[in-house]
């Protein structure tokens, strides 16, 4: 190995300052370089190995690491060992090289240089998504026509989608990803609800929910059990602007007018609605 000129010891480089390569049949050779066994989509280890140095100076070696070629912003000052592991890398493209040093203090050239591709691996994590509203059980009955659902997704890098779909052919997009919601119309009896939550990668999990849509209740407005002229009256006289005990909105638009009264005239008279 040919270290620089003698004279008063000197300093180790800066990483990153230039430096000769030593000549070939001199030159500190990298000879292995391989990722470790476990590999994440954070970081990877780097395993190098180098052949030794035989000068009787020998006192240790440096390692050189950085993103681009001859131009190492990090280095590693180590022992007489041959093999250094460079932990953690983010995924990118990586420069190694190794220099010796001697107890003067001087520093050989670069070795021969390396490199290597650090990929990230593959996104296999699915997310998960819940529903909390308006039950965080499976089931839930109403006497609503409309229904607000809503609950939480979460994933390991992101989700970027939530849509939902109900057993009538329904479908759409719910509003938000982490808290979502959406507002789903029901047919009268039961309602299967599927809301499904997307990653990137094109990972999904889903959430279920079964709605019974009790129609002939919801036109029971005084409660007493039976749909009738009494309801009837009732509904009239909540148009005509007396206060609504419950839900007077029969059909959901989100007002009470002779839509709602037709309805509840036709559920009286058994007719389809």
């Amino acid at each position: 190995m040919r270290y620089r000129e003698t004279g008063p010891p000197a300093p180790l480089s800066r990483p990153g300052a230039a430096k000769n390569v030593c000549p070939a049949a001199m030159a500190l050779l990298c000879t292995a370089l391989v990722f470790a066994a476990a590999v994440s989509a954070a970081a990877a280890d780097v395993k190098l190995a180098w052949d030794p140095n035989t000068d009787s100076g020998l006192a240790g070696y440096n390692v050189y690491y950085g993103t681009q070629s001859r131009v190492y912003s990090n280095s590693v000052k180590l022992g007489l060992q041959t093999a250094y592991t460079v932990a953690s890398l983010p995924p990118g493209t990586y420069y190694f090289a190794v220099t010796a040093y001697n107890t003067a203090g001087l520093e050989s050239g670069y070795s021969n240089e390396v490199s290597t591709i650090i990929v990230a691996a593959a996104d296999t994590t699915p997310p998960s998504i819940t529903i909390t509203a308006p039950t965080g059980a499976s089931t839930f009955v109403t006497t609503g026509a409309a229904l607000t659902v809503s609950g939480t997704a979460s994933d390991n890098v992101g989700v970027t989608q939530v849509m939902w779909s109900d057993s009538a052919g329904g479908s759409g997009i719910a509003a938000g990803t982490a808290a979502w919601s959406a507002s789903i119309a029901l047919s009268p009896g039961a309602n299967t609800i599927t809301v499904t939550a997307s990653d990137a990668a094109g990972n999904t999990s889903r959430a279920t929910l079964t709605v019974t849509f009790n129609a002939t209740s919801r036109f029971d407005l005084n409660g007493d059990g039976l749909v009738n002229v009494l309801d009837l009256q009732l509904l009239t006289n909540v148009i005509l602007g007396a206060p609504c005990q419950g839900s007077c909105d029969l059909n959901g638009d989100s007002s009470v007018n002779v839509l709602d009264l037709q309805l509840l005239t036709n559920a009286i008279l058994g007719v389809g609605t």
